[in-house]
């Protein structure tokens, strides 16, 4: 995948991502009227993501190689309680992945997560959180995964949508990082030479629909 089909896949993101933010600004007259965040909390996200990864054994490949990383998708699904108006606690599974020419890559997270609210009637807040994580690379007839931990900060905005308060469009940004040791590889089929697997890190930039 060359820089050009990389910049290609990440300008529609930064379009959404910057109306969602020009959104918010010409919204806040409006959000002093916005209910508290209170109860439940579920949010699911789609969007752009650049993954860091290292395979030793892999088959050498091209430019922006999916077994070394390189741009993708990802999904992150979020829910929890709120412990005040400003401070969220909860669980998260976030998956990104990239692939092409039959070498496929994801990366996975499950993590308890938390997010705080600055101020009560805006939207902006900052997120941080820490779990279990797998790095796994594959194609037809094998495949070879590694697990460890992972933790993640980011940020993002909750644009109220009007007469439906308790719904929010949310673009975010967000920085993923795993710790998997050397040598702890599971694999399978035609890809038994894999002796390492290491993700160490996952930039993320999306749009979630959030509800509160």
């Amino acid at each position: 995948m060359t820089a050009s089909v990389c910049r290609s896949r990440l300008r529609p993101f930064l379009a959404v991502f910057a109306l969602a933010i020009v959104s918010a600004q010409t919204m806040e007259a409006q959000e002093k009227g916005a209910a508290k965040r209170r109860g439940a909390w579920i949010s699911v996200g789609y969007g752009f993501a650049q993954n860091n990864m290292e395979c030793t054994g892999c088959e050498p490949g091209g430019a922006n190689d999916p077994w070394r990383g390189g741009p993708g998708g990802g999904v992150v699904v979020g829910a929890g309680g709120a412990i005040t108006s400003r401070f969220l606690l909860g669980a998260e599974l976030n998956v990104s992945g990239a692939g092409g020419e039959d070498r496929n890559s994801s990366i996975l997270t499950l993590q308890g997560v938390g997010r705080f609210y600055p101020w009560d009637r805006r939207g902006l807040y900052l997120s941080g959180g820490a779990g279990m994580a797998s790095a796994r690379v594959f194609r037809t007839g094998g495949s070879a995964e590694a697990y460890g931990w992972g933790t993640h900060v980011g940020v993002g905005y909750d644009v109220h949508i009007p007469r439906a308060r308790s719904l929010a469009l949310t673009p975010y940004a967000r920085y993923v990082a795993t710790s998997i040791r050397d040598g702890n590889v599971t694999a399978f089929g035609n890809m038994t030479d894999v002796t390492a697997l290491q993700n160490k890190s996952v930039v993320q930039l999306g749009l979630a629909v959030s509800w509160y």
